[in-house]
């Protein structure tokens, strides 16, 4: 059985990925999928410390929701079944979803394949917090995976995202409030 994640966000960016993995992916294991039936929003918060200025902040992060008449532009690559932990504790404010039914082309050996995306649990949904931020660290990460990609690539993704509103943009690095998804996304301690 192999399995694969899609991703739409910042694991758009190669390097974002190969933090993640602890080793570097090719670039021919690397490859645009569509996820069917999903739409990309600004809509899911983590708890981050600026290092500057030691600031608690709600920042705001790109998710997917069920929407039958959309479709997310993302990437795929195979990982491991130690990996797959490392991804659920990188995105743990997320509930990891089997997507494979979803993905477009369409996944053939079905049933050899599981291809997983991650989904914001309810609970971190931005409507649930009063003071949203968008780090322009992150953003910078999506912008960066997003050349990678392509302009075709990146149209599409500026075309089918759903925007969560004006929200204030905050400068800076960061780290999030647990050591484990700090150790695994490449923000530790000593930054």
């Amino acid at each position: 059985m192999k399995n694969y994640l899609f991703g739409y966000g910042s694991l758009l960016c190669p390097e974002s990925i190969n933090t993640t993995l602890k080793r570097k992916i090719p670039e021919n294991q690397l490859f645009r999928a569509d996820l069917q039936e999903y739409a990309r929003i600004w809509n899911l918060i983590d708890h981050v410390i600026m290092i500057e200025s030691g600031k608690k902040e709600e920042a705001v992060f790109l998710n997917v929701i069920i929407n039958k008449n959309s479709g997310v532009n993302g990437v795929m690559f195979e990982i491991t079944d130690e990996e797959i932990e490392n991804f659920d504790n990188r995105e743990k404010n997320y509930e990891r979803v089997d997507v494979t039914d979803n993905i477009f082309p369409k996944v053939e050996n079905k049933g050899e394949i599981t291809v997983y995306t991650y989904v914001g649990k309810s609970k971190f949904l931005i409507d649930n917090f009063k003071n949203p931020i968008v780090l322009e660290k992150y953003h910078n990460i999506v912008l960066k995976g997003l050349s990678y990609w392509g302009e075709h690539f990146s149209n599409e993704f500026f075309k089918n995202i759903i925007k969560a509103g004006t929200l204030p943009m905050v400068r800076g690095d960061y780290q999030f409030l647990d050591k484990i998804q700090n150790s695994i996304t490449g923000r530790s301690e000593e930054q």
